[in-house]
């Protein structure tokens, strides 16, 4: 039992308010328990004598004030009984000062940390307190406006107080909020008065003061809490518009969580948050715009859903039917949320108020709720929630159930004609009893019942009388960050429950912005966060860096903290003017999905950030691309390459037609396909594990490497890693191959040039991150980042995408300690490949003005150069010697040593220079085809007879170290 440190005792308009439920009795049925099911009662009484008192508990402590006559304070000496027993035993007490009896004088606060057997003189002039029992600290409202924080723990020291008009509070856990009047400006003499907020930290003994939406005007503040590091108010303007609003970072500005709340009454409120589970919000809606329902929302207010009612006898769709509830406006701990799955509310059935009134209860956190048989007392939880305890104050029964309500027992605990007033259950596990107390008919006699249901159960729970619990949100069971497991004790287990708290498990899963509130001055609405209408916040000032340009639909989002699954703390200064989510003027970063279904690109911001919504572009394909085999999609022409019965085809669209074109018919299979935008290289792996690089304008090849398991082409940077005979090697076609033996079993090396981080993913679909710029001492580093079950990755700039579980996740590699959840659509087959597609062709100034061309006829390793600094190349043919180029060329050789597509003989067209293409035919074909053997066939249709085979060399063996200009 926890004892209390203070006792206050403020002698001024005393009143004490008990909270009735006035509801017609149903005449419910209950189960006689059986012998071995009825709980053990110990009963105490004390005798009141008629006099005046005042009855107060807090945490099983039983104050009874006597002597207490409110119409003449001052002229009466008080003593008091005091139980630290829970009401076995009583002691007396008389308040004393400087070893005299009290005679208290009204508006004065006296304080005692001796539980009463002394008292010191705080102030004067009080018009209220609030006392706090888990903090040594209290508020005081003075009859002058002056309101004060004081520390008992301190000598009752000041640390904190303001001047407030018509200063009015309300409480939460660790802070509280001042409403108050100020003087806003004064007109010829006259003094015009605002609203303002103000909360005050207990932790950290901090003020705040409150900015809401600049065009809500605030009338009055109806409700305020603080929990899960979120500070909640609910107001309502000069226009009767009643909003929920919240600080996420605990901060100055409050965001618009949703409005059209119903009106606060004397004892229940628009809006209760669930102090366990966080972003769980319940909220009533006002009647007036729609049916009058109860709805719930389990990521912080962003989603609400309607509450339902089980119960079978009444005309309810599936047996479950709409409700409304009473939502409290303050409340103790584990009086209303009992556990983090187990709450119970007292409401209505269906979409109006009536004059019958029941309490329900629920063990999914909400989303289900079941009546319990008695409708004027409130639900009490024992063992942990393995009993539900109650009473029928109608017939003074104990109604209790062990099962969840599947089954309720009653029994008789108070005669009829006696009044029970209010249940506390006290101790944990084994000391764990329920108290009853009340009064007989003339108040002159106070009841207290000890329930014991201890002896029913007759050992303690084990790990096998658990199970896991787990809160489903709209996109899963993670929630900003953390997947919480409960376990929870099974129905079916009689066993008495020692957990003091719930245990639970937490894990760490991907931080999705999905979870998080929208940024101040917006407002979250169909899955967007759009203008908020009481803002004046005007877009159009909206600015990113020079040559970027903002986009405007998804500013609102918030931003989270580096490396942490939190929302960065709002910028009151940049935030009218720097956009949040900004793209380039001169390029676009892309990533591009393709799976057997379907092919789509999904656009990120200037720096390879994700966007805040995930928006994909559908990419149709083609009916007749064979998608089991090798396909690349051209982002910059928009075209689709594709591979079947060894022919590579191009598709392209125009106006409403997809016009297919053969362009190679090569000798061997290919199991990998890459594009070059610009430099018009495609990279092909052929089933016999040789790489080739073939030049889309000149129709050359070129072998690069064999014995390459798997390679990976850096678009825009002129190279390519690769993977060939354990070894990893990474190949700069405007310099050299480098290649590091590894132990590693690797299927995957990525080297990204441009931020120097090495990706390498491992046959056991481990991938792992090294970070430098030499290849060769990968073996001597550790990795930065390892992630376990990975399907496929890219990284641009120093960002990290990978796909797992189904899910595509981004890293920011200068703070991997948090992962990013991209989108909750399903990956699932899905690879992708990362883009940059420039305005303007990058290789035109790729290196200190050099414009970069490529050939593959260079024999080197460095067969792209500098055009502006080309020096003299060693070639694999000499001059114009056909029969040797004829073994590059993947088309029709022309004696004049060009390399053209084979669709271009016999078509009345002189390709070749030297007219070659035309000599020789035994027919002449139209310009739209070319001759095939005999016949004359379209130009996009190749002829199958010429085949191409690969009979070149590859000199890579043999690296060329002169005469080669090296990127620096």
């Amino acid at each position: 039992m926890k004892s209390l440190q203070f006792i206050l005792i403020l002698f001024v308009n005393l009143q004490h308010f008990v909270l009735l439920v006035s509801a017609y009795n149903e005449d419910y049925t209950y189960d006689v328990p059986p012998p071995e099911l009825v709980p053990r009662i110990i009963y105490n009484k004390l005798s009141l004598q008629d006099l005046q008192h005042q009855v107060m508990s807090n945490d099983g402590l039983i104050l009874i004030l006597k002597n207490f006559n409110k119409k003449n304070i001052s002229a009466t000496e008080s003593f008091f009984y005091v139980s630290n027993d829970y009401g076995l035993t009583f002691s007396r007490f008389t308040p004393m000062v400087d070893e005299k009896p009290v005679f208290v004088k009204t508006k004065t606060l006296y304080i005692s940390s001796d539980y009463g057997q002394n008292f010191d003189k705080i102030t004067e002039g009080v018009e209220s307190i609030k006392f706090f029992t888990d903090k040594p600290l209290i508020f005081i409202i003075h009859d002058n406006d002056m309101m004060q924080v004081r520390d008992m723990s301190n000598n009752n020291a000041i640390i904190f107080q303001i001047h407030a008009i018509q200063g009015r509070i309300l409480y939460a856990p660790s802070s509280l909020i001042i409403n108050f009047m100020n003087v806003k400006n004064v007109f010829y003499g006259l003094a015009k008065y605002e609203w303002n907020l103000m909360i005050y930290d207990f932790e950290t003994r901090q003020s705040v003061a409150v900015v809401l939406p600049t065009l809500f005007h605030l009338k009055t503040l109806d409700q305020y809490d603080d929990l899960h590091g979120h500070y909640y108010i609910v107001a309502t303007d000069l226009l009767e518009n009643r909003c929920l609003f919240t600080s996420y970072d605990k901060g100055s500005y409050f965001v618009t969580v949703m409005c059209d709340l119903s009106k606060k009454t004397l004892n229940t409120c628009p809006v209760l948050i669930h102090p366990f589970l966080p972003g769980v919000i319940y909220a009533n809606v006002r009647p007036e715009l729609k049916l009058f329902h109860t709805y719930y929302s389990k990521n912080d207010g962003k989603m609400f859903g309607k509450m339902k009612i089980d119960y079978q006898n009444r005309a309810c769709v599936n047996g479950l039917g709409d409700g409304q509830f009473h939502l409290p406006c303050v409340y103790k701990p584990y009086q209303f949320f009992m556990k983090e799955w187990i709450i119970s509310l007292a409401g209505y059935y269906g979409h109006y108020q009536t004059d019958q009134i029941h309490f329900f209860i629920t063990f999914n956190a909400g989303k289900i709720w079941k009546l319990v048989p008695f409708s004027n007392f409130p639900v009490r939880i024992m063992n942990e929630g393995g009993i539900i305890l109650g009473l029928n104050q109608s017939t003074n029964k104990l109604i209790y159930s062990f099962d969840e309500g599947n089954t309720y027992y009653g029994l008789s605990i108070f005669d009829e004609d006696q009044f029970v007033i209010e249940v506390a259950i006290i101790g944990t596990a084994e000391k764990e009893r329920a108290i009853f107390y009340g009064h007989d008919a003339n108040r002159s006699t106070l009841l207290i019942a000890h329930v014991d249901f201890t002896k029913i159960l007759k050992r303690t729970c084990i790990m096998e009388d658990y199970s896991p619990w787990i809160l489903t949100r709209y996109h899963g069971s993670c929630y900003q960050g953390q997947e919480i497991i409960y376990l929870k004790k099974n129905m079916n287990s009689t066993c008495i429950d020692n957990q003091t708290d719930t245990e639970m498990i937490s894990k760490s899963c991907p931080c999705y912005l999905e979870d998080f509130q929208c940024r101040f001055n917006y407002f979250f609405k169909d899955d967007y966060c759009i203008l908020d209408r009481f803002s004046d916040f005007k877009t159009v000032n909206l600015k990113c860096e020079p040559e970027h340009r903002p986009v405007t639909p998804l500013n609102g989002f918030t931003k989270l903290a580096r490396g942490v699954c939190s929302a960065r703390v709002w910028d009151s200064n940049n935030a009218g003017k720097k956009a949040e989510v900004c793209v380039s003027n001169k390029y676009s970063n892309s990533m591009l999905f393709k799976s057997m279904k379907t092919l789509f690109r999904y656009e990120l911001d200037y720096m390879g950030h994700h966007l805040p919504k995930f928006e994909p572009e559908y990419v149709p394909i083609p009916p007749d691309v064979n998608r089991t085999l090798p396909f690349f999609y051209d982002l910059l022409n928009d075209y689709i390459y594709s591979v079947s019965n060894y022919t590579i085809s191009s598709y392209q669209k125009h106006r409403d037609e997809i016009y297919r074109t053969e362009l190679y018919l090569l000798g061997f299979n290919i199991s990998s396909l890459a594009i070059d935008h610009y430099m018009n290289l495609s990279l092909i792996l052929d089933t016999n594990s040789n790489l080739f690089v073939l030049c889309l304008r000149t129709n050359y090849a070129k072998l690069l490497a064999q014995n390459v398991t798997d390679f990976e082409y850096s678009h825009n940077n002129l190279s390519v890693s690769l993977i060939k005979s354990g070894q990893i090697c990474f190949y700069r076609f405007y310099s050299h191959i480098e290649c590091s033996k590894t132990d590693l079993d690797v299927q995957k090396f990525v080297y990204f040039d441009d931020y120097h981080y090495y990706a390498l993913h491992l046959k056991n679909q481990t991938l792992v991150i090294y970070e430098g710029s030499n290849i060769s001492l990968i073996s001597t580093q550790e990795a930065f980042v390892k992630v376990e079950q990975v399907e496929t990755f890219g990284i641009i700039k120093y960002n990290l995408f990978f796909t797992k579980s189904a899910q595509l996740i981004r890293v920011d590699l200068r703070y991997p300690t948090r992962f990013d959840l991209v989108s909750d659509h399903d990956f699932s087959d899905l690879k992708f490949s990362i883009h940059v597609i420039y305005s303007e062709n990058p290789y035109e100034n790729f290196s200190n003005g050099c414009t970069f061309h490529c050939n593959p006829l260079i024999k080197t390793e460095d067969f792209c150069y500098c055009k502006e600094k080309e020096v003299p190349q060693k070639y694999v043919c000499d001059g114009q010697n056909s029969d040797c180029l004829k073994r590059y060329c993947t088309g029709f050789q022309c004696e004049s040593s060009e390399c053209l597509k084979n669709n271009v003989m016999c078509n009345r067209i002189n390709d070749c220079r030297d007219r070659s293409d035309e000599k020789g035919c035994s027919k002449k074909c139209p310009d739209s085809h070319h001759l095939c053997e005999k016949d004359c066939i379209p130009k996009n249709i190749l002829c199958s007879s010429a085949v191409y085979e690969y009979h070149g060399i590859s000199y890579l063996d043999e690296v060329e170290n002169k005469n080669r200009y090296r990127r620096t």
